[in-house]
Protein backbone atom coordinates (compact mmCIF):
# COMPACT_ATOMS: atom_id res chain seq x y z
CA UNK A 1 0.00 0.00 0.00
CA UNK A 2 1.36 3.40 -0.98
CA UNK A 3 1.90 6.09 1.60
CA UNK A 4 -1.10 8.14 0.60
CA UNK A 5 -3.55 5.24 0.66
CA UNK A 6 -5.23 5.92 4.01
CA UNK A 7 -8.52 4.45 5.14
CA UNK A 8 -11.59 6.24 3.84
CA UNK A 9 -14.16 7.68 6.15
CA UNK A 10 -17.40 6.79 4.47
CA UNK A 11 -19.52 9.92 4.27
CA UNK A 12 -23.26 10.22 4.19
CA UNK A 13 -25.01 11.03 0.97
CA UNK A 14 -24.53 14.44 -0.49
CA UNK A 15 -24.58 15.80 -3.88
CA UNK A 16 -22.81 18.97 -4.54
CA UNK A 17 -24.08 19.03 -8.06
CA UNK A 18 -27.53 19.78 -9.18
CA UNK A 19 -30.36 20.64 -11.22
CA UNK A 20 -32.21 21.07 -14.38
CA UNK A 21 -30.53 21.70 -17.58
CA UNK A 22 -30.10 23.93 -20.50
CA UNK A 23 -27.82 22.62 -23.21
CA UNK A 24 -25.74 25.16 -25.06
CA UNK A 25 -23.75 24.90 -28.22
CA UNK A 26 -20.51 24.55 -26.30
CA UNK A 27 -19.89 20.98 -25.19
CA UNK A 28 -16.33 21.42 -24.04
CA UNK A 29 -15.01 21.30 -20.49
CA UNK A 30 -16.18 23.95 -18.09
CA UNK A 31 -14.27 26.59 -16.21
CA UNK A 32 -12.52 25.08 -13.22
CA UNK A 33 -12.96 28.02 -10.92
CA UNK A 34 -16.03 30.16 -11.51
CA UNK A 35 -19.49 29.68 -13.02
CA UNK A 36 -19.52 30.99 -16.59
CA UNK A 37 -20.87 34.52 -16.92
CA UNK A 38 -23.27 33.55 -19.68
CA UNK A 39 -24.77 30.57 -17.86
CA UNK A 40 -28.14 32.27 -17.64
CA UNK A 41 -28.58 32.85 -21.38
CA UNK A 42 -31.28 30.89 -23.21
CA UNK A 43 -29.72 27.75 -24.68
CA UNK A 44 -30.11 25.97 -27.94
CA UNK A 45 -31.86 22.61 -27.62
CA UNK A 46 -29.21 19.92 -28.00
CA UNK A 47 -31.02 17.12 -26.21
CA UNK A 48 -30.23 13.53 -27.23
CA UNK A 49 -32.82 13.44 -30.05
CA UNK A 50 -31.03 10.87 -32.14
CA UNK A 51 -29.99 8.53 -29.37
CA UNK A 52 -32.85 6.12 -29.97
CA UNK A 53 -33.18 5.69 -26.23
CA UNK A 54 -36.91 6.18 -25.97
CA UNK A 55 -36.56 8.89 -23.34
CA UNK A 56 -40.32 9.28 -23.10
CA UNK A 57 -40.41 5.83 -21.52
CA UNK A 58 -41.17 6.03 -17.82
CA UNK A 59 -39.28 3.45 -15.76
CA UNK A 60 -42.37 1.47 -14.74
CA UNK A 61 -40.67 -1.70 -15.89
CA UNK A 62 -37.87 -1.01 -13.45
CA UNK A 63 -40.27 -0.90 -10.54
CA UNK A 64 -39.93 2.84 -9.97
CA UNK A 65 -42.81 4.64 -11.71
CA UNK A 66 -41.74 8.18 -12.60
CA UNK A 67 -38.31 7.53 -11.15
CA UNK A 68 -39.65 6.89 -7.67
CA UNK A 69 -40.55 10.58 -7.34
CA UNK A 70 -43.91 12.36 -7.23
CA UNK A 71 -46.04 12.14 -10.35
CA UNK A 72 -45.24 15.66 -11.45
CA UNK A 73 -41.54 15.29 -10.78
CA UNK A 74 -40.57 13.14 -13.74
CA UNK A 75 -38.05 14.67 -16.09
CA UNK A 76 -40.51 14.79 -18.95
CA UNK A 77 -43.43 16.20 -16.95
CA UNK A 78 -41.64 18.59 -14.62
CA UNK A 79 -41.39 21.46 -17.07
CA UNK A 80 -38.05 20.42 -18.54
CA UNK A 81 -39.44 19.15 -21.85
CA UNK A 82 -36.55 18.97 -24.31
CA UNK A 83 -34.44 20.86 -21.76
CA UNK A 84 -35.17 24.00 -23.78
CA UNK A 85 -35.13 26.43 -20.86
CA UNK A 86 -32.74 28.96 -19.45
CA UNK A 87 -30.64 28.22 -16.39
CA UNK A 88 -33.31 29.36 -13.99
CA UNK A 89 -33.12 29.06 -10.22
CA UNK A 90 -34.54 25.83 -8.82
CA UNK A 91 -36.33 25.91 -5.48
CA UNK A 92 -35.29 23.56 -2.72
CA UNK A 93 -38.53 21.56 -2.91
CA UNK A 94 -37.94 20.84 -6.60
CA UNK A 95 -34.24 20.02 -6.23
CA UNK A 96 -34.49 16.19 -6.01
CA UNK A 97 -36.69 15.96 -9.12
CA UNK A 98 -34.48 18.40 -10.99
CA UNK A 99 -31.33 16.50 -10.09
CA UNK A 100 -33.00 13.28 -11.17
CA UNK A 101 -33.80 14.90 -14.52
CA UNK A 102 -30.27 16.24 -14.99
CA UNK A 103 -28.64 12.90 -14.22
CA UNK A 104 -31.12 11.08 -16.46
CA UNK A 105 -30.20 13.35 -19.35
CA UNK A 106 -26.50 12.96 -18.61
CA UNK A 107 -26.82 9.18 -18.51
CA UNK A 108 -28.71 9.12 -21.81
CA UNK A 109 -26.25 11.46 -23.50
CA UNK A 110 -23.03 9.86 -22.32
CA UNK A 111 -24.12 6.21 -22.08
CA UNK A 112 -26.19 5.43 -25.21
CA UNK A 113 -26.10 1.74 -24.31
CA UNK A 114 -28.75 2.47 -21.65
CA UNK A 115 -32.46 2.40 -22.42
CA UNK A 116 -34.57 5.38 -21.44
CA UNK A 117 -35.97 3.48 -18.47
CA UNK A 118 -32.48 2.49 -17.32
CA UNK A 119 -31.21 6.07 -17.53
CA UNK A 120 -34.26 7.25 -15.58
CA UNK A 121 -33.67 4.68 -12.82
CA UNK A 122 -30.10 5.92 -12.41
CA UNK A 123 -31.31 9.50 -12.32
CA UNK A 124 -33.96 8.59 -9.74
CA UNK A 125 -31.31 7.28 -7.38
CA UNK A 126 -29.37 10.52 -7.60
CA UNK A 127 -32.52 12.51 -6.90
CA UNK A 128 -33.47 10.38 -3.92
CA UNK A 129 -29.95 10.67 -2.48
CA UNK A 130 -29.96 14.44 -2.80
CA UNK A 131 -33.43 14.67 -1.31
CA UNK A 132 -32.17 12.90 1.80
CA UNK A 133 -29.45 15.53 2.18
CA UNK A 134 -31.82 18.46 1.73
CA UNK A 135 -34.24 17.06 4.32
CA UNK A 136 -31.90 18.44 6.98
CA UNK A 137 -32.58 22.19 7.38
CA UNK A 138 -28.99 22.65 8.59
CA UNK A 139 -27.82 22.08 5.00
CA UNK A 140 -27.92 25.39 3.12
CA UNK A 141 -28.98 25.39 -0.51
CA UNK A 142 -28.35 27.97 -3.26
CA UNK A 143 -31.14 27.73 -5.82
CA UNK A 144 -29.39 30.03 -8.33
CA UNK A 145 -26.18 27.99 -8.38
CA UNK A 146 -28.27 24.82 -8.53
CA UNK A 147 -29.96 25.85 -11.76
CA UNK A 148 -26.68 26.96 -13.28
CA UNK A 149 -24.97 23.73 -12.23
CA UNK A 150 -27.55 21.63 -13.98
CA UNK A 151 -27.28 23.64 -17.13
CA UNK A 152 -23.56 22.99 -17.14
CA UNK A 153 -24.07 19.28 -16.48
CA UNK A 154 -26.10 19.20 -19.69
CA UNK A 155 -23.07 20.27 -21.69
CA UNK A 156 -20.10 18.91 -19.74
CA UNK A 157 -17.89 16.65 -21.84
CA UNK A 158 -18.59 12.95 -21.40
CA UNK A 159 -14.87 12.25 -20.99
CA UNK A 160 -14.50 14.78 -18.16
CA UNK A 161 -13.36 12.72 -15.15
CA UNK A 162 -14.49 15.17 -12.46
CA UNK A 163 -17.13 17.64 -13.63
CA UNK A 164 -18.37 18.16 -10.08
CA UNK A 165 -14.92 19.31 -9.01
CA UNK A 166 -14.49 21.52 -12.05
CA UNK A 167 -17.89 23.23 -12.02
CA UNK A 168 -17.85 25.90 -9.33
CA UNK A 169 -21.64 26.17 -9.43
CA UNK A 170 -21.93 22.50 -8.50
CA UNK A 171 -19.31 22.70 -5.78
CA UNK A 172 -21.08 25.54 -4.01
CA UNK A 173 -24.71 24.53 -4.40
CA UNK A 174 -24.93 23.24 -0.83
CA UNK A 175 -23.06 24.30 2.28
CA UNK A 176 -23.49 24.49 6.03
CA UNK A 177 -23.20 26.85 8.97
CA UNK A 178 -20.90 24.91 11.31
CA UNK A 179 -17.78 26.98 12.00
CA UNK A 180 -14.21 25.80 11.51
CA UNK A 181 -13.08 23.95 14.63
CA UNK A 182 -16.58 22.94 15.72
CA UNK A 183 -17.94 19.35 15.84
CA UNK A 184 -19.78 18.46 12.64
CA UNK A 185 -21.62 16.00 10.49
CA UNK A 186 -20.92 15.85 6.73
CA UNK A 187 -22.33 18.73 4.65
CA UNK A 188 -22.74 21.06 7.62
CA UNK A 189 -19.46 23.00 7.50
CA UNK A 190 -19.15 26.55 6.24
CA UNK A 191 -17.84 26.99 2.66
CA UNK A 192 -14.13 26.29 2.40
CA UNK A 193 -14.19 23.72 5.20
CA UNK A 194 -14.56 19.97 5.29
CA UNK A 195 -15.91 17.70 8.05
CA UNK A 196 -12.90 15.51 8.83
CA UNK A 197 -13.34 12.06 10.39
CA UNK A 198 -13.22 11.71 14.16
CA UNK A 199 -10.30 10.15 15.98
CA UNK A 200 -11.08 8.95 18.52
CA UNK A 201 -14.77 8.61 17.83
CA UNK A 202 -17.00 10.89 19.88
CA UNK A 203 -20.12 9.59 21.59
CA UNK A 204 -23.00 9.44 20.99
CA UNK A 205 -22.29 9.98 17.30
CA UNK A 206 -19.09 9.93 15.30
CA UNK A 207 -18.86 13.69 14.97
CA UNK A 208 -16.01 15.08 12.93
CA UNK A 209 -14.45 18.53 13.12
CA UNK A 210 -14.88 21.27 10.52
CA UNK A 211 -11.42 21.84 9.12
CA UNK A 212 -10.34 24.44 6.58
CA UNK A 213 -9.31 22.87 3.28
CA UNK A 214 -5.70 23.29 2.20
CA UNK A 215 -4.79 24.95 -1.10
CA UNK A 216 -2.58 23.48 -3.81
CA UNK A 217 1.08 23.60 -2.80
CA UNK A 218 0.39 24.16 0.89
CA UNK A 219 1.25 21.83 3.76
CA UNK A 220 -1.44 19.25 4.63
CA UNK A 221 0.07 17.84 7.83
CA UNK A 222 -1.66 19.00 10.99
CA UNK A 223 -0.06 19.87 14.34
CA UNK A 224 -0.70 16.35 15.64
CA UNK A 225 0.58 14.70 12.45
CA UNK A 226 -2.97 14.23 11.19
CA UNK A 227 -3.78 14.65 7.52
CA UNK A 228 -5.61 17.88 6.73
CA UNK A 229 -8.18 17.95 3.91
CA UNK A 230 -6.96 19.28 0.60
CA UNK A 231 -9.25 21.27 -1.66
CA UNK A 232 -11.26 19.84 -4.58
CA UNK A 233 -9.21 17.87 -7.09
CA UNK A 234 -6.19 17.69 -4.78
CA UNK A 235 -4.63 15.00 -2.61
CA UNK A 236 -2.18 15.05 0.26
CA UNK A 237 1.14 13.86 -1.14
CA UNK A 238 3.09 12.56 1.84
CA UNK A 239 6.10 11.34 -0.15
CA UNK A 240 7.02 14.92 -1.05
CA UNK A 241 6.69 16.39 2.40
CA UNK A 242 2.94 16.55 2.97
CA UNK A 243 1.78 19.01 0.35
CA UNK A 244 -1.52 19.23 -1.53
CA UNK A 245 -1.04 18.42 -5.20
CA UNK A 246 -3.27 17.87 -8.22
CA UNK A 247 -4.53 14.42 -9.05
CA UNK A 248 -3.46 12.94 -12.38
CA UNK A 249 -5.62 13.46 -15.46
CA UNK A 250 -6.25 10.76 -18.06
CA UNK A 251 -2.98 10.21 -19.93
CA UNK A 252 -0.80 11.59 -17.14
CA UNK A 253 1.63 9.74 -14.92
CA UNK A 254 0.07 8.15 -11.82
CA UNK A 255 3.07 6.38 -10.34
CA UNK A 256 2.90 8.48 -7.19
CA UNK A 257 -0.57 9.99 -7.25
CA UNK A 258 -4.18 8.92 -7.79
CA UNK A 259 -6.11 9.48 -11.00
CA UNK A 260 -8.98 11.92 -11.33
CA UNK A 261 -12.15 9.86 -11.50
CA UNK A 262 -10.74 6.90 -9.60
CA UNK A 263 -13.71 6.13 -7.33
CA UNK A 264 -11.73 3.59 -5.30
CA UNK A 265 -9.64 6.30 -3.66
CA UNK A 266 -10.23 7.22 -0.03
CA UNK A 267 -11.44 10.68 0.85
CA UNK A 268 -8.96 11.66 3.51
CA UNK A 269 -5.35 11.17 2.48
CA UNK A 270 -6.41 10.48 -1.08
CA UNK A 271 -8.75 12.57 -3.19
CA UNK A 272 -10.94 14.98 -1.26
CA UNK A 273 -14.42 15.72 -2.63
CA UNK A 274 -15.82 19.23 -2.88
CA UNK A 275 -17.45 20.89 0.10
CA UNK A 276 -20.68 18.99 0.46
CA UNK A 277 -19.03 15.67 -0.35
CA UNK A 278 -20.30 13.76 -3.37
CA UNK A 279 -19.63 10.29 -1.98
CA UNK A 280 -23.02 8.88 -2.92
CA UNK A 281 -22.94 10.21 -6.45
CA UNK A 282 -19.35 9.12 -6.89
CA UNK A 283 -20.56 5.66 -5.97
CA UNK A 284 -22.96 5.83 -8.89
CA UNK A 285 -19.89 5.85 -11.14
CA UNK A 286 -21.89 7.83 -13.63
CA UNK A 287 -21.18 11.53 -13.51
CA UNK A 288 -17.64 11.02 -14.71
CA UNK A 289 -15.86 8.04 -16.24
CA UNK A 290 -14.16 5.75 -13.76
CA UNK A 291 -10.44 5.50 -14.19
CA UNK A 292 -7.49 3.55 -12.93
CA UNK A 293 -3.71 3.60 -12.95
CA UNK A 294 -2.30 1.26 -15.59
CA UNK A 295 1.27 0.15 -14.92
CA UNK A 296 3.56 -1.20 -17.63
CA UNK A 297 7.26 -1.56 -18.29
CA UNK A 298 7.42 2.06 -19.40
CA UNK A 299 5.62 3.57 -16.43
CA UNK A 300 2.18 4.23 -14.97
CA UNK A 301 -0.56 6.16 -16.77
CA UNK A 302 -4.17 7.08 -15.95
CA UNK A 303 -6.63 5.36 -18.24
CA UNK A 304 -10.40 4.99 -18.45
CA UNK A 305 -11.63 1.59 -17.35
CA UNK A 306 -12.46 -0.81 -20.17
CA UNK A 307 -15.56 -0.88 -22.35
CA UNK A 308 -16.91 -3.63 -24.62
CA UNK A 309 -14.06 -5.49 -26.31
CA UNK A 310 -11.28 -3.91 -24.24
CA UNK A 311 -8.82 -6.02 -22.31
CA UNK A 312 -9.36 -6.13 -18.56
CA UNK A 313 -6.16 -8.00 -17.77
CA UNK A 314 -4.56 -5.00 -16.06
CA UNK A 315 -7.12 -2.28 -15.48
CA UNK A 316 -10.59 -3.76 -15.16
CA UNK A 317 -13.90 -2.74 -16.75
CA UNK A 318 -16.14 0.29 -16.43
CA UNK A 319 -19.45 0.46 -14.58
CA UNK A 320 -21.72 -1.22 -17.14
CA UNK A 321 -19.27 -3.95 -18.16
CA UNK A 322 -17.89 -7.17 -16.71
CA UNK A 323 -14.58 -8.96 -17.21
CA UNK A 324 -15.19 -12.38 -18.83
CA UNK A 325 -13.09 -15.55 -18.72
CA UNK A 326 -10.98 -14.33 -21.65
CA UNK A 327 -10.13 -11.12 -19.75
CA UNK A 328 -12.24 -9.07 -22.13
CA UNK A 329 -14.84 -6.48 -21.10
CA UNK A 330 -18.39 -7.45 -22.02
CA UNK A 331 -21.62 -5.50 -21.55
CA UNK A 332 -23.46 -6.59 -18.41
CA UNK A 333 -26.88 -8.19 -18.93
CA UNK A 334 -30.12 -6.23 -18.67
CA UNK A 335 -33.41 -7.22 -17.00
CA UNK A 336 -34.59 -10.69 -17.99
CA UNK A 337 -31.20 -11.75 -19.35
CA UNK A 338 -28.96 -14.47 -17.92
CA UNK A 339 -26.37 -13.36 -15.38
CA UNK A 340 -23.58 -15.39 -13.82
CA UNK A 341 -22.42 -15.86 -10.24
CA UNK A 342 -19.05 -17.17 -9.01
CA UNK A 343 -20.17 -20.49 -7.50
CA UNK A 344 -22.52 -22.79 -9.39
CA UNK A 345 -23.22 -25.68 -7.02
CA UNK A 346 -26.29 -27.46 -5.66
CA UNK A 347 -25.61 -26.65 -2.00
CA UNK A 348 -23.18 -23.72 -1.61
CA UNK A 349 -21.21 -23.33 1.59
CA UNK A 350 -21.65 -20.21 3.72
CA UNK A 351 -18.58 -18.62 2.11
CA UNK A 352 -19.74 -19.52 -1.40
CA UNK A 353 -23.22 -18.19 -0.74
CA UNK A 354 -21.80 -14.98 0.69
CA UNK A 355 -19.61 -14.50 -2.39
CA UNK A 356 -22.58 -15.08 -4.70
CA UNK A 357 -24.77 -12.60 -2.78
CA UNK A 358 -22.09 -9.93 -3.01
CA UNK A 359 -21.59 -10.47 -6.74
CA UNK A 360 -25.36 -10.52 -7.36
CA UNK A 361 -25.64 -6.85 -6.31
CA UNK A 362 -23.65 -5.60 -9.31
CA UNK A 363 -23.88 -8.44 -11.87
CA UNK A 364 -26.62 -6.67 -13.88
CA UNK A 365 -26.18 -3.53 -15.96
CA UNK A 366 -28.57 -1.35 -13.96
CA UNK A 367 -28.36 -2.73 -10.46
CA UNK A 368 -29.07 -2.03 -6.80
CA UNK A 369 -25.78 -0.17 -6.46
CA UNK A 370 -26.24 2.35 -9.29
CA UNK A 371 -29.99 2.82 -9.65
CA UNK A 372 -33.23 3.21 -7.72
CA UNK A 373 -35.26 0.09 -8.43
CA UNK A 374 -32.27 -1.61 -10.05
CA UNK A 375 -31.91 -5.32 -10.75
CA UNK A 376 -30.47 -8.18 -8.72
CA UNK A 377 -28.94 -11.37 -10.12
CA UNK A 378 -31.45 -13.91 -8.76
CA UNK A 379 -30.82 -17.66 -8.83
CA UNK A 380 -33.37 -19.11 -11.24
CA UNK A 381 -31.80 -22.52 -11.93
CA UNK A 382 -31.48 -25.55 -9.69
CA UNK A 383 -27.89 -24.65 -8.87
CA UNK A 384 -26.60 -21.47 -7.24
CA UNK A 385 -24.79 -19.95 -10.22
CA UNK A 386 -27.61 -20.08 -12.79
CA UNK A 387 -29.38 -16.77 -12.50
CA UNK A 388 -31.38 -14.01 -14.18
CA UNK A 389 -31.38 -10.21 -13.77
CA UNK A 390 -34.61 -9.55 -11.89
CA UNK A 391 -36.38 -6.62 -10.23
CA UNK A 392 -35.96 -6.63 -6.45
CA UNK A 393 -39.23 -7.25 -4.57
CA UNK A 394 -41.27 -4.50 -2.93
CA UNK A 395 -42.93 -4.53 0.50
CA UNK A 396 -45.23 -7.56 1.06
CA UNK A 397 -43.70 -9.44 -1.89
CA UNK A 398 -41.74 -12.66 -1.52
CA UNK A 399 -38.02 -12.64 -0.71
CA UNK A 400 -35.37 -15.00 0.63
CA UNK A 401 -32.34 -17.04 -0.36
CA UNK A 402 -32.51 -19.75 -2.99
CA UNK A 403 -34.15 -20.40 -6.31
CA UNK A 404 -36.42 -17.64 -7.58
CA UNK A 405 -36.08 -15.16 -4.69
CA UNK A 406 -33.97 -12.13 -3.86
CA UNK A 407 -32.59 -11.46 -0.36
CA UNK A 408 -32.79 -7.74 -1.05
CA UNK A 409 -36.05 -5.81 -0.85
CA UNK A 410 -36.92 -2.40 -2.27
CA UNK A 411 -35.92 0.67 -0.18
CA UNK A 412 -37.98 0.88 2.99
CA UNK A 413 -38.27 -2.87 3.55
CA UNK A 414 -36.13 -5.91 4.42
CA UNK A 415 -36.31 -9.70 4.28
CA UNK A 416 -36.67 -10.63 7.96
CA UNK A 417 -36.82 -14.41 7.38
CA UNK A 418 -33.11 -14.67 6.56
CA UNK A 419 -30.67 -15.96 9.17
CA UNK A 420 -27.59 -13.83 8.51
CA UNK A 421 -25.33 -16.29 10.34
CA UNK A 422 -26.31 -19.21 8.08
CA UNK A 423 -27.43 -17.73 4.71
CA UNK A 424 -29.35 -20.98 4.18
CA UNK A 425 -32.16 -21.27 1.61
CA UNK A 426 -35.41 -19.82 2.97
CA UNK A 427 -38.56 -18.05 1.81
CA UNK A 428 -39.99 -14.93 3.44
CA UNK A 429 -41.77 -11.64 2.83
CA UNK A 430 -40.43 -8.09 2.54
CA UNK A 431 -41.41 -6.29 5.73
CA UNK A 432 -41.13 -2.61 6.79
CA UNK A 433 -37.77 -1.61 8.25
CA UNK A 434 -37.38 -1.86 12.03
CA UNK A 435 -38.11 1.45 13.80
CA UNK A 436 -35.67 3.01 16.26
CA UNK A 437 -35.80 1.42 19.69
CA UNK A 438 -37.05 -1.98 18.51
CA UNK A 439 -35.02 -5.19 18.72
CA UNK A 440 -32.79 -6.15 15.81
CA UNK A 441 -30.11 -8.64 14.78
CA UNK A 442 -26.59 -7.23 15.34
CA UNK A 443 -25.19 -9.93 13.04
CA UNK A 444 -27.18 -8.61 10.07
CA UNK A 445 -24.90 -7.49 7.23
CA UNK A 446 -26.26 -4.37 5.55
CA UNK A 447 -23.62 -4.46 2.81
CA UNK A 448 -24.87 -7.87 1.64
CA UNK A 449 -28.52 -8.06 2.67
CA UNK A 450 -29.49 -4.39 2.75
CA UNK A 451 -30.42 -2.37 5.85
CA UNK A 452 -32.80 -3.76 8.47
CA UNK A 453 -33.14 -0.60 10.61
CA UNK A 454 -35.18 2.36 9.43
CA UNK A 455 -32.45 4.75 10.54
CA UNK A 456 -28.98 4.29 11.90
CA UNK A 457 -28.00 0.71 12.59
CA UNK A 458 -28.39 -2.21 14.97
CA UNK A 459 -26.20 -1.76 18.04
CA UNK A 460 -25.07 -4.36 20.51
CA UNK A 461 -26.88 -4.23 23.80
CA UNK A 462 -29.23 -6.18 26.01
CA UNK A 463 -31.28 -6.44 23.94
CA UNK A 464 -29.73 -5.10 20.69
CA UNK A 465 -31.87 -2.33 19.20
CA UNK A 466 -32.03 -0.05 16.18
CA UNK A 467 -30.67 3.37 17.11
CA UNK A 468 -31.02 6.68 15.33
CA UNK A 469 -27.64 7.62 13.94
CA UNK A 470 -27.45 10.37 11.30
CA UNK A 471 -23.80 9.67 10.65
CA UNK A 472 -23.80 5.86 10.51
CA UNK A 473 -21.27 5.31 13.27
CA UNK A 474 -22.79 5.04 16.74
CA UNK A 475 -20.35 3.81 19.36
CA UNK A 476 -21.35 0.50 20.97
Amino acid sequence: MKQWQISAWFLTVTGSLLLTGCPTADTGKMDATEPPADAGSPPRDTGPRDSGLGLDAAPEDLGVPDGGLPEDAGFMDAGFMDAGFACEAVGRANAPASLSAAVTRLAARCYPLLSGAEAAAIGARAGAAFGAVLSDPAVLYDETLAGRCHCELDTVACDEPDPLDRLASCRHTISGTTAIGAPCLPNRCVPGAYCTPPFPQAAPYCLGVCTATVAEGDNCQGPNNEILPCGPGLFCYQSKGWFCERVAAIGEDCGNRPCAGDTSWPVIGGVNPPAGAIAELRALKLLFPTTGCRTSSVGSTCRKLGEAGDSCAQLGCGEFYRCDDTLTCQLKPTRGATCTLPFDVAMPSFEQQQSNLIEARTACRVNVENALGGDYCVQTGTTSGRATCTRIPSATEGCGIGQGVSPLCAPGSWCDAIDATQLAPIMGTCEPLIPAGDMCDPGWTDQILGPSCASGRCTFGDPPTCQNDPNGCIND
